[in-house]
C-alpha cells in the first residue's frame, strides 16, 4: 500500500464508496512551524483532510496519534455508536 500512496491514478480508479460510513481521523500530530503539515490539523501520519472522501464530510476527530489510534478509548466510543 505503501507504493500506491504516491500513484494518483490508483485512487482514482477506485469505485466510490455506497455503504454508510464514519471517518475518524486523530489530531495530536505536530502542527506549526517545522511541521509537514503546516497548520493543518493531523496524526502525525494522515492529515484531516486527507480522510475525506467528499466535500461536507465531518470526521470523528480524536486526540491522538495514528500508531495508537486503534487503542483510544474515543475512537472506541465512535466504533459502537457507527455500529448500533
Amino acid at each position: 500500500m505503501g507504493q500506491l500512496l504516491a500513484d494518483d491514478g490508483f485512487f482514482a480508479r477506485l469505485p466510490s464508496v455506497t455503504a454508510p460510513y464514519t471517518i475518524i481521523a486523530g489530531t495530536a500530530g505536530r502542527t506549526g512551524p517545522g511541521s509537514l503539515f503546516g497548520a493543518e490539523p493531523n496524526d502525525g501520519i494522515v492529515a484531516v483532510s486527507e480522510t475525506l472522501l467528499g466535500a461536507g464530510e465531518r470526521p470523528v476527530l480524536v486526540d491522538t496519534h495514528h500508531t495508537f489510534m486503534m487503542n483510544h478509548r474515543d475512537v472506541r466510543a465512535a466504533i459502537l455508536r457507527a455500529l448500533y
